[in-house]
């Protein structure tokens, strides 16, 4: 980032601060449906593992779905962490932090709905991309840098499931 300061910071750019409501508004809805889906996903998984189908393609077939659907589930959790960080990042934020980011090349010429939308993935890069979270695990693990869950770690859930749904189909 460069360190001159902006033609006009967002304290003056009153189509930034409108934005900031219509921005929020849509996150809000995009928390809400990933929610739902998030019960319904789970709601899915319980229906699935509860069948107790009988034989070897049985076993499999639910083993596969369950494993689709957690995979399913944790894209959709990982999209609420991001959605939720976004909208911190506007309901926590100031305009002393949103200045900052007023000086980068794509921030000239953008509507004002892609200036907050610049604003927000910078800095949830910088409050969770880029930290360690309960000590263990660093956010860019799980999120890329586009804010979208990493394909290798919903593959991990997956497999993982998919042998331990078979493991509890063979002891039950």
């Amino acid at each position: 980032m460069e360190t001159s300061e902006p033609t006009v910071g967002a304290t003056e750019d009153e189509d930034f601060k409108g934005a900031l409501d219509d921005v929020l508004g849509f996150y809000g809805m995009q928390l809400q449906s990933h929610a739902a889906t998030l019960v319904g996903l789970s709601i899915a998984i319980f229906a699935v593992f509860s069948l107790r189908p009988g034989g070897v393609v049985g076993i499999l077939g639910s083993a596969l779905a369950i494993s689709l659907l957690v995979a399913g589930a944790g894209y959709t959790l990982a999209r609420l962490v991001v959605y939720g960080g976004l909208s911190r990042t506007i309901l926590y934020g100031n305009f002393r932090t949103v200045d900052r980011f007023a000086n980068l090349p794509e921030w000239k010429e953008a509507l004002p709905q892609t200036k907050v939308s610049i604003y927000t993935h910078h800095l949830f890069n910088e409050i969770w991309r880029d930290r360690k979270h309960w000590s263990v695990v660093k956010g860019s693990w799980i999120i890329n840098e586009k804010d979208q869950p990493k394909g290798q770690v919903l593959m991990i859930f997956s497999f993982l499931s998919f042998f331990v749904t078979i493991l509890f189909s063979f002891l039950a």
